[in-house]
Order: structure tokens, then sequence, then C-alpha cells
């Protein structure tokens, strides 16, 4: 009867072991299931992909280095392309005469630059200069007149949204010509 009672005995310790490594594996499994969850729910790991879900960071836009690379790039263009209209307009004759003078500006904002567009009528050649105020700040730019048989136009006028803020800005030209009287224009446009 000892006998078998020691037997009852290893059969009911072996089962509470058992009993204890079951709940201990399901204690593990459920403590990662909730850590899991958790890294889900804070973006730290992307196993489950949920419609609409953002899984990349957004990036804030170019940085410094492409920024300045960008500039580069865009005054060299712009200097070719002086450098080829002032080429040409050498070449060609003067536009024939005017009856009058006349300067129209058209202002564009185009996401975080300002475009400002001109046609001149009279004038063949001279100099442009651009001045745009935003409350207390301004800038100024100078380009050169671009001839063409229709219409002249100045080389061309961007500015960056960042250098003034954004508000009402108050943009005025002064075409110099190379003969003639000077001619003034100012428009201004609401940049965001």
């Amino acid at each position: 009867m000892v006998i078998s009672n020691i037997h009852g005995m290893n059969s009911l310790s072996h089962m509470s072991r058992t009993k204890e490594a079951v709940f201990t594996a399901f204690l593990l499994l459920f403590v990662a299931g909730i850590a899991l969850i958790i890294s889900e729910l804070t973006n730290r790991t992307d196993l489950i992909h949920m419609p609409g879900r953002q899984t990349k960071p957004v990036l804030s836009g170019p940085s410094q280095k492409e920024k300045a690379a960008q500039a580069k790039v865009d005054a060299e263009s712009k200097q070719q392309y002086l450098d080829k209209a002032n080429s040409q307009s050498q070449t060609q004759p003067p536009p024939p005469a005017a009856t009058s003078t006349s300067l129209n500006l058209t202002p564009s904002q185009s996401g975080t630059t300002v475009t400002i567009l001109t046609k001149i009528q009279g004038v063949s050649s001279g100099s442009c200069t651009l001045t745009i105020t935003n409350d207390s700040k301004s800038t100024e730019q100078t380009a050169q007149i671009i001839y063409q048989p229709e219409f002249s136009s100045c080389a061309g006028f961007s500015v960056p949204v960042g250098s003034l803020g954004a508000g009402t800005w108050n943009i005025a030209v002064k075409v110099t010509p190379g003969t003639g009287e000077v001619v003034e224009q100012s428009t201004s446009l609401e940049v965001r």
C-alpha cells in the first residue's frame, strides 16, 4: 500500500509540474502577444498591414544640400538663358518704332516660388529692376530686357516665398530702356 501511495504522489507531482509548465508557456505567449500589439500600435513594427496606415515616415522636403544643388542648377540655367537671349538680341534688328511704351506685370505663386512675368511694348533693350516688399521685409532683383518681335520682356524674376514670407506682396518693376523714358508698373499678390 505504501508503494502505491508513493506511485500516486509521483503522478500528482508530475501532473502539477506539467500544469505549471503549461501555465508558464501560456503566460509567456500572452505577454509576447501584448508586446506585439503595443509594437504594432506604436508603429515600431509593421507585421499587420492595415489599409490607410502610413508605414513610412513623411519627409519634410529637400535637404539643405539638395536645395543648394537646385539653386546652383537654376542659376546656371538662368545664366545660359540670359547669354542666349543677349546674343540673339544683338543679332536682331531693333523693333519698329512703337507709338507708346507699356509694361504689364503678371505675378503668380507656384508652391514655394513666386514668378513675375513681364510684357513690355515699345522697348528693345535695357534693364528691369524688381522690388518686392512685404511688411518690413524687401528684396530687389535686376535683369536684362529680352527683345522679341511681338513684345519684349524682362529675363525673368523668381522669388522664394521664404525670403519674404506669406502676406500681401507689393510688387514693382521699373524698366530702364537703352533709349527713351523709364516705365514703371506695380501690383500686389496675396502669397500663402
